[in-house]
């Protein structure tokens, strides 16, 4: 997420980063009893929530499904 969703045109990054819910991933990111990233979405027990966790809660990380913005951006092929 991070790739496109932050600086100066999107902010998403920054403000997950610093909220409560980026500070509990920025802790436990190594840890894969906390954010065993080998699960499906569906099936996660983080121990907090990532930006995929909420925004793509149909079990996939990948972006594309969920858009055609990306297609226009040249990047249908994109496996996120």
């Amino acid at each position: 997420c991070k790739t496109c969703h932050w600086g100066k045109d999107h902010r998403d990054w920054e403000a997950y980063d610093i909220s409560i819910h980026g500070t509990v991933y920025q802790v436990n990111k190594w840890d894969p009893t906390q954010f065993d990233m080998s699960k499906k979405l569906a099936d996660a027990d983080y121990v907090g929530p990532t930006c995929q966790y909420c925004h793509m809660r149909g079990g996939h990380h990948n972006v594309q499904r969920l858009s055609t913005v990306y297609t226009s951006m040249g990047m249908s092929m994109a496996d996120r």
